[in-house]
Order: structure tokens, then C-alpha cells, then sequence
């Protein structure tokens, strides 16, 4: 007569059938915690192109061009220069109009600088997207990847967002003129984030969009 009970071997094949089990569990979790986390990561980086070329959009969209700074006499007032893309494409330098509430109506500004500033990979650090030893050249412990404006020796970030790792522009014409003139600014934009446990994992977006200019 059979003794009531389990065998070693019942009992290994059942521990084993949990394990597999567990583990199955567990990466499914894994699975469904990650692709969360990534959307997440992908929805804040996004969000963080969008914003960048909004703000530039709103600041550069009324700058001098040549179509009002070459004819001559020209229609740009004086000290206006059209706008100019730097050396590298990371770089922009240009002029808008300013009201002046007498007789001449507008003046230019003075000329305004927006620079891609990038601290990752600064004095001999990895690209990375995170902030290494010797990377932050201005000490405020932030990893710096943004847009910078300056005029008259003031300067100041462009919008909020800090997670970029690439940017450039190009002057191109005006698909809806019939002149030559570069009245057109095409902005491609990169960010880049780091994400999941440790913050090992990369998110990368890009983002490329086309700014009419009005004058």
C-alpha cells in the first residue's frame, strides 16, 4: 500500500515548474516596467524639442534677411545686417526690428547671438548625456545642453529645455518666393536621455522643422 505523500523527484519537478514560472513573471514585469519607462523618457524628450523650437521660432521669426537688407536704398533700417548662420551651422547671429514710437517707427536691435552650448563631453569627458568629472564649465552642477541667447552682453537660456545634444541650422530660400534670397531657417534638433535602472539606457529623438522669415 502507497504511503501518502510527495516524492523527491514530484517535489523537483514542481519546484522547478515554479521557478520557471517566476522567472517568466519576472520578465514580463520587466518587459512591461522598461517599455513604460521609455515612453515616458520619450514623451519629456520630445516635449523638450518642441519647446526649444517654439522658443526660437517666437525670437527669430522677425529677423532681417536679405531680401530687406541687400536692395538698395535698402528697406532694413540702418545698422541692420541680414541674419547669418556660424561656422559649424550651430550658431546664428541676427537683427529684429524695434518699435521706436516716433517718426522713423522701427530701428534695428542690436545684433543677437544664439549658440549651441553642450557640456557633455567637455575637457576629455564620454558622451554620455550625464554629467562626468570635468564637464561642468560653469559649476552649477547641471549638465548644460541647450540653446543660449546673448545681446549686449546679456545672456540667457532659450526656453527651458536642457536635454539636447544636437543642434543646427541652415539658411535656405523661400520655397513660396520667386527671388533667390535665403528667407527660409531650417532647424534640426537632437536630445538625448537617460533612462531605466541606473540610468544606463538612451533615449534619443530628433526633431527637424522650417521657420519662414518675415523680413
Amino acid at each position: 500500500m502507497r504511503k501518502q505523500g510527495f516524492t523527491l523527484l514530484e517535489l523537483m519537478m514542481s519546484m522547478s515548474v515554479m521557478l520557471i514560472v517566476s522567472m517568466l513573471g519576472y520578465y514580463v514585469l520587466k518587459a512591461s516596467t522598461d517599455s513604460a519607462e521609455l515612453a515616458k523618457t520619450k514623451d519629456e524628450v520630445q516635449a523638450c524639442l518642441r519647446d526649444t523650437l517654439t522658443a526660437l521660432t517666437a525670437d527669430v521669426r522677425e529677423a532681417y534677411t536679405q531680401r530687406t537688407v541687400n536692395p538698395v536704398p535698402p528697406v532694413a533700417p540702418a545698422g541692420a545686417q541680414a541674419i547669418a548662420v556660424g561656422t559649424g551651422g550651430t550658431s546664428l547671429v541676427f537683427y529684429l526690428p524695434v518699435p521706436t514710437g516716433d517718426a522713423n517707427f522701427i530701428r534695428s536691435s542690436s545684433a543677437i547671438t544664439i549658440a549651441f552650448q553642450n557640456e557633455d563631453g567637455a575637457s576629455g569627458g564620454t558622451v554620455n548625456a550625464v554629467l562626468d568629472p570635468g564637464e561642468d564649465q560653469n559649476h552649477d552642477r547641471v549638465l548644460n545642453r541647450r540653446l543660449i541667447r546673448t545681446q549686449n552682453g546679456q545672456t540667457t537660456a532659450l526656453g527651458a529645455a536642457n536635454d539636447l545634444s544636437q543642434a543646427t541650422f541652415v539658411l535656405l530660400k523661400n520655397q513660396n518666393s520667386r527671388d533667390d534670397n535665403m528667407t527660409s531657417l531650417q532647424v534640426t534638433l537632437e536630445a538625448t536621455k537617460m533612462y531605466g535602472p541606473a540610468h544606463k539606457k538612451l533615449c534619443r529623438e530628433r526633431l527637424q522643422g522650417v521657420i519662414d522669415l518675415q523680413n
